[in-house]
């Protein structure tokens, strides 16, 4: 089960892209549109009006995911 819940977290991702929601989660700012597109992709993060990004509950899950089993 765990190895399905990894796969759905870290899919059409490479690696660093969830310190990136990490970071993005954490309000800090990120720099790498490449991140972002891939992020807002999967769903894990949205544009606000200021043209920021912001976390979204898939994005949670796939932190508390990263979290839970991969470490």
């Amino acid at each position: 089960m765990s190895g399905g819940i990894r796969r759905w977290a870290t899919k059409n991702l490479v690696p660093g892209d969830l310190t990136a929601l990490r970071q993005i989660a954490d309000g800090r700012d990120l720099d790498d549109p490449k991140r972002v597109l891939r992020l807002r992709a999967r769903r894990f993060v949205v544009e606000r009006e200021e043209g920021r990004p912001a976390i979204t509950l898939q994005g949670r899950v796939a932190l508390l995911t990263k979290q839970l089993i991969l470490h």
